[in-house]
């Protein structure tokens, strides 16, 4: 059997979520998947990095939704790749650029 080795990085850069940034360093990633939650949340974790997260429940629409804040700078060293996807969204989210 095959050894597969999935990282952090490649999960957060492969699996299907909303990633934004508000400009001034935060990125939020939005999934309405339980089962992705599970593997965004296992990456984060991995990182040991600190990261805000919440649930959202619409009752009328039973639109479920979870999601993390993260600082960009905490992912610098440790996920370079997304950290340079995620800086390029946050530039273009900027009201300020630089």
């Amino acid at each position: 059997m095959k050894t597969l080795k999935i990282t952090a990085e490649w999960i957060l850069d492969t699996y299907p979520m909303y990633v934004s940034a508000d400009g001034n360093g935060i990125v939020t990633i939005i999934t309405a998947f339980i089962s992705d939650a599970r593997w965004i949340e296992l990456a984060l974790n991995s990182l040991n990095i600190y990261y805000e997260s919440y649930e959202m429940v619409d009752d009328d629409s039973e639109y479920y939704e979870l999601g993390w804040e993260i600082d960009i700078e905490d992912i610098k060293d440790i996920c370079p790749n997304l950290y340079k996807d995620w800086q390029r969204l946050n530039s273009m989210s900027s009201t300020n650029p630089n």
